[in-house]
């Protein structure tokens, strides 16, 4: 297997790699693949992606409703660079959210705002 746009390798899992991570597998539908490794005790470990990928997703959620009510007239743009992904990656959770009633739009895209319905 070689990595490509769609695929990435890591030598080494380290916890920044979560904002990496969630945009790359937002991003057209690419996915991050981990590998068992040996560590310096000579014991094999591995990294769920699958879970990194979750709490990541989790994290980017909870982080756009709390930029939302912090401003409701924010754009997908600014949130994306607050957070940290590609506004595809933000307009896909902000897209979730709406389907699970969490948040509305009201209003055209210029000139509208955000509404939490929780």
């Amino acid at each position: 297997m070689k990595e490509d746009q769609h695929t990435e390798f890591k030598r080494n899992w380290r916890d920044d790699f979560l904002k990496e991570l969630c945009a790359f597998a937002n991003s057209q539908g690419g996915q991050m693949t981990t590998v068992s490794t040996t560590d310096s005790s000579g014991e094999t470990t591995q990294k769920s992606s699958q879970k990194s990928t979750q709490k990541s997703t989790q994290k980017s959620t909870q982080k756009i409703i709390e930029l939302i009510k912090e401003n409701h007239q924010i754009t997908t743009q600014e949130i994306a660079d607050q957070i940290g992904i590609t506004r595809r990656g933000v307009a896909k959770h902000i897209k979730n959210l709406q389907e699970k009633g969490i948040i509305r739009r009201v209003g055209p895209d210029k000139g509208g705002h955000w509404e939490i319905i929780e």
